[in-house]
């Protein structure tokens, strides 16, 4: 997830990039973690 795909996230859920600017490689990789269990947990119940 690059920079811009943050942002765009960000909008979608009504927040503001200033606030995740300093913090954002860690909040980045919580993201990819979870979209990846859910991910994982989605084929476990054969929902894709």
């Amino acid at each position: 997830m690059d920079d811009n795909q943050f942002r765009k996230l960000l909008e979608r859920m009504n927040f503001f990039w200033s606030g995740y600017r300093k913090v954002r490689k860690g909040v980045k990789k919580r993201i990819k973690r979870h979209m990846r269990e859910v991910d994982k947990k989605t084929k476990a119940f054969g929902l894709k």
